[in-house]
């Protein structure tokens, strides 16, 4: 990210020595230009330009900034006669290529521009942030069965990125239907596999599991979303939830033997359950890691009086926030009954996703 005003100021403060830094100074100098337009600072881009232009008359980088700067001032038509006067000189200049695409999206030409970046991408195909965008912009017109195919291209660039999975869930899910929903239950299960504290992910397969337990549901067939823990593997598990310490992110492994095997509707139950409860996991173990930054905290304007009660040590409120205890309430300090409602909030979040239970 980009911090433009933080790049001016520490221009202004050196630019009395800019003439000791050498030959760096030119590639300073168009960060500082690219940061003034960020901030709309006109002059000192103006400024910034010349310099540039002064030093190299000829140079292509130099065009295309100057062309830039007829972006930021709303002049699409001379910005796009300059671009196109460098593709003329070098049709393989692909920021001039992403600069004119630039053009139509700020005129608001979506379809023009995503015909732009199609043709840009038949020439370089393994430009993935172009994929990327691309699937932004199919996004934005709706058309998501397009928008899928641009993130299999970038699955195929890198299989092990679990945000690329969680992404393509996230466009199956939208689509809809039975097929879809369950690509994009496997893939949200590949998400949370490949980063097991994913929040996104696991409401996402939490989300995407109630879908398809409801169109069983309606399809006559039996919910088992709906139904009760009977068995003692399932109480095992939400024992799990305690027993783990609070400083590791543990992920707990649904309970299934590999030698019977699972039904769509069991193992849709199962994921479900599992995304839950690493859930309730993760937020349990964030809100026990804070209570000492908590505990360190004083409430403002606090003035103790005879016979007040003091608050409860460290070890008595980390054992609240994972509802170990249950003290008095009108004995307990402000902080304690704060982690001890964020606790409460947290079950009822989260256990609250079951719609049937």
């Amino acid at each position: 990210m980009r911090k433009s005003d933080r790049v001016i100021d520490l221009w202004t403060n050196v630019l009395s020595h800019v003439s000791n830094l050498g030959h760096e100074k030119w590639t300073i100098l168009e960060q500082v230009f690219i940061a003034a337009l960020d901030m709309a600072d006109d002059r000192l881009a103006c400024d910034c330009l010349e310099l540039l232009r002064a030093k190299f008359k000829k140079s292509s980088r130099v065009k295309r900034l100057f062309g830039m700067y007829l972006e930021r001032n709303g002049r699409f038509d001379d910005a796009h006669t300059v671009y196109s006067q460098l593709l003329a000189d070098d049709p393989t200049n692909t920021f001039v290529r992403k600069r004119m695409i630039s053009i139509l999206k700020a005129q608001r030409k979506n379809v023009e521009a995503i015909e732009e970046l199609r043709q840009y991408l038949k020439i370089f195909m393994s430009d993935f942030e172009a994929w990327n965008e691309l699937a932004d912009m199919y996004l934005a017109e709706g058309d998501y069965k397009h928008a899928a195919f641009c993130m299999e291209e970038m699955l195929l660039s890198n299989p092990h990125n679990h945000l690329y999975c969680q992404r393509y869930a996230e466009i199956k899910y939208t689509e809809g239907g039975t097929d879809n929903l369950e690509q994009a239950r496997a893939y949200f299960s590949q998400a949370c596999r490949l980063c097991p504290t994913n929040l996104r992910s696991l409401y996402g397969l939490l989300l995407t599991c109630s879908a398809l337990d409801h169109q069983t549901h309606r399809s006559g067939k039996s919910s088992l979303l709906s139904l009760k823990d009977r068995d003692e593997s399932r109480q095992i598990e939400a024992k799990a939830i305690n027993a783990s310490g609070p400083d590791l992110y543990c992920t707990l492994q649904p309970t299934c033997s590999t030698a019977i095997p699972i039904s769509g509707p069991e193992l849709n139950y199962r994921l479900f359950k599992w995304a839950r409860q690493q859930i309730q996991l993760i937020y349990r173990n964030s809100l026990v890691e804070h209570v000492p930054h908590l505990l360190s905290l004083k409430p403002p304007n606090e003035s103790k009086s005879p016979g007040h009660s003091t608050c409860p040590t460290e070890d008595k409120v980390l054992c609240r926030a994972n509802s170990c205890s249950t003290p008095s309430t009108s004995t307990a300090c402000p902080l304690e009954k704060q982690v001890s409602e964020q606790s409460v909030v947290v079950n009822h979040r989260v256990e609250g996703t079951s719609f049937d239970e």
